[in-house]
């Protein structure tokens, strides 16, 4: 089984944890948000990776830092698992020459401040680097049926971390702006796996892992596990 995670446009990570960036290029527009199994059927809401800026050769600014829940413990991630997921991307106009989607995957402690495992360094795993549409949103795909590149068995309370961004080409670029959607919809439909559709649905990203979550009971301070899709 696999484990679908899809993104809170508006809520911070829970508990307030907020880990360390990757090595981004910039991370002047990044900022933190869950995700989870279960959408939250909000707005969509657009990040902007770069606005108005100059921007050199290759480089990539960090859009948002997803965290999930916390973990149980004693589960096994390896190089066997493999990862996809679709977000839609919107440049501002052709010359802004933004052609790639990278990603950053790992694992951190359930407080935020110890980085357990990198699962995928920061780098661009789409299966293309045509440029971002023009004007409106269209998928991009920010991974395929990527191996993870790690093996790990989490701790208790150990929290996924996603980072997603976007990457200009080897021209750079004057002034330009560029955007990623987040969010759900209305929880009814998921991006397909393409880069030619523009409808608006759900972004999502997956791991070939069936994940076990800690959820709080508010009412007795204990911890119950929690399995993704029921």
């Amino acid at each position: 089984m696999s484990t679908r995670f899809y993104f809170r446009a508006y809520a911070p990570p829970s508990d307030g944890v907020a880990p360390a960036f990757a090595a981004w290029t910039r991370t002047d527009y990044g900022v933190r948000r869950e995700m989870s199994t279960v959408g939250d059927r909000q707005a969509i809401d657009t990040r902007y990776v770069w606005l108005g800026q100059d921007v050199g050769a290759n480089e990539s600014s960090l859009a948002t830092q997803y965290v999930s829940a916390p973990l149980a413990v004693g589960q096994s991630l390896t190089t066997a698992h493999t990862v996809k997921g679709v977000m839609q991307c919107i440049q501002q106009d052709a010359a802004s020459n933004v052609d790639r989607q990278p990603l950053c995957l790992k694992v951190v402690s359930r407080d935020g401040t110890a980085e357990r495992i990198t699962l995928l360094p920061l780098a661009h795993y789409g299966p293309s680097t045509a440029e971002w549409h023009t004007g409106t949103g269209q998928n991009r795909q920010l991974a395929d049926g990527d191996a993870l590149q790690a093996t790990y068995v989490t701790q208790r309370g150990d929290r996924l971390v996603l980072e997603m961004g976007g990457q200009v080409d080897a021209t750079g670029a004057t002034g330009m702006s560029a955007l990623m959607n987040n969010g759900n919809i209305f929880g009814t439909s998921d991006l397909a796996e393409n880069e030619v559709d523009t409808a608006a649905a759900d972004p999502w990203f997956e791991i070939s892992a069936d994940l076990t979550f800690l959820v709080p009971d508010d009412s007795s301070g204990c911890l119950f596990f929690w399995r993704a899709g029921g």
